[in-house]
């Protein structure tokens, strides 16, 4: 019986042992992997994104306020989106700029497909110039996107970003280092 016993418990030790090493070099290589496919779903064109802003309004007061904006990249990496003034999102990133974008794959159907959320905190581009220049970046995406002539649209980056995690499907998400992620566009 004891012998049974040693036997079963070598096997555990042995397989886990093995298991270890083959999921520790596919971490390696799936990261690698889940850092492309961040990179991509930030490059897609006429990419939108979910932004989730806390909620200021009197009956919501701190609750979460989820809507959907169009979304592109400046060259350092950073998530730019474009947003009306009188919006609620931007009234909430007024009172408090932490956010959360989810970026998922164009034309996302099901659990199973890529997405990525990055959490951070957002401000509004003031320098004329640089605006400009973000626009122009933002219309390469988004060449519909007449709203921008209007005045009370301005141009938004999370520059501050605080977390990226990433979801390939079902079993497949893992946090994205940033420092790494930015390091792409150096």
């Amino acid at each position: 019986m004891y012998i049974l016993y040693f036997i079963i418990n070598l096997f555990f030790i042995v397989d886990s042992k093995i298991h270890s090493k083959i999921f520790n070099n596919n971490f390696r290589s799936n990261h690698y992997n889940s850092l492309n496919n961040v990179i991509d779903l930030m490059n897609q064109e006429k990419s939108y994104a979910y932004l989730s802003t806390l909620n200021f309004s009197n009956k919501l007061n701190g609750f979460p306020h989820t809507s959907l904006v169009g979304l592109c990249i400046d060259k350092n990496g950073y998530p730019i989106l474009s947003m009306s003034d009188i919006s609620l999102h931007t009234q909430n990133i007024r009172k408090n700029n932490k956010c959360s974008i989810l970026i998922s794959i164009n034309g996302l159907k099901n659990q199973n497909q890529k997405r990525v959320t990055f959490t951070g905190n957002i401000e509004k581009i003031i320098d004329k110039n640089e605006s400009l220049e973000i626009q122009k970046k933002y219309l390469e995406s988004h060449p519909e996107a007449f709203w921008l002539k209007y005045i009370d649209f301005g141009m938004y980056r999370m520059s501050n970003i605080k977390d990226i995690y990433y979801i390939g499907g079902f079993g497949k998400a893992t946090k994205i280092n940033i420092n790494k992620y930015l390091e792409l566009f150096k």
